[in-house]
């Protein structure tokens, strides 16, 4: 993953796509370069990021652990 929307991190990309790399970029919508951008197997934006509801934990009552035992139900 590279977390940069700076179009000199292209290359790197090149790079490693080229050895067989899947490359994710991060980075800002306005401040992305669309050479990074579109060089990349996928690309998020920060903004993004944002719009995803937080999910909460679900917890299965009928799982009980005793503190001495780690292991998952």
């Amino acid at each position: 993953m590279i977390v940069s929307g700076d179009s000199d991190f292209s290359p790197l990309v090149s790079k490693l796509k080229e050895n067989g790399k899947h490359v994710i970029g991060l980075g800002m919508q306005e401040s992305t370069s669309e050479l990074l951008r579109d060089n990349c197997d996928e690309f998020i934006y920060y903004e993004d990021l944002r719009k995803s509801p937080a999910l909460e934990p679900v917890i299965d009552p009928s799982c009980r652990r005793r503190s001495a035992k780690l292991l998952p139900c």
